[in-house]
């Protein structure tokens, strides 16, 4: 598989059993979305992803070392999360932990876990929230995945955005998954967006 989840609990074992499911609804108004009569469903089937209940045990199972790490976590989480995942990172400094909180913090935390030099930035917006075990639901309307570098090859933060062969390749990773595409005119300014 080119996707490993790491997910605890009832979610991550339903994720293990019976795949993992993302309800999409496409609403351009409230009375659209209280409808929901446009709904796309997104199935990844068990065995179409690796989904293990930890690092350790994805590690004794065989899993290989992975390019990025997307930490899907709170912001209060990212320290635990980037720690527990760097022995999941593929060696070099190309693979890295990549945030996804909506705070100024994530970047830092992750930083002080793994390093500057595997940490990419990002924020990511979106209404979505688990509807039961194995089935996340979302509003198609007001997603975005944005992440760039956020640290120069010194340690430094960047100021502005600056282009990387790495934030190129995740967005070129994305933009192949279903329901992901690169926003146009981001690439110019160095920072990434992923659509659904």
């Amino acid at each position: 598989a080119e996707v490993v989840i790491i997910a605890r609990g009832e979610h991550g074992a339903a994720i293990r059993e019976r795949g993992l499911r993302l309800r999409v609804l496409d609403a351009s108004s409230p009375a659209d979305a209280a409808a929901k009569t446009n709904i796309k469903l997104v199935e990844l089937p068990p065995g179409g992803v690796e989904a293990y209940e930890s690092v350790t045990h994805a590690l004794a199972s065989g899993a290989k070392p992975v390019d990025f790490a997307i930490l899907g976590v709170k912001t209060w989480q990212v320290h635990e999360a980037a720690s527990a995942v760097e022995p999941l990172l593929m060696p070099g400094s190309d693979s890295c932990v990549v945030t996804t909180q909506n705070g100024v913090g994530a970047p830092g935390a992750a930083r002080d876990a793994v390093g500057p030099s595997r940490v990419l930035g990002g924020t990511c917006k979106v209404n979505a929230y688990l509807a039961e075990p194995g089935l996340v639901e979302m509003a198609q309307h007001s997603a975005t995945f944005e992440f760039g570098e956020v640290y120069d090859t010194t340690g430094n933060e960047v100021k502005g955005c600056v282009r990387s062969f790495r934030a190129e390749r995740l967005a070129k990773v994305l933009s192949h998954c279903k329901g992901f595409a690169p926003a146009s005119g981001v690439a110019s300014v160095g920072a990434w967006t992923a659509i659904w």
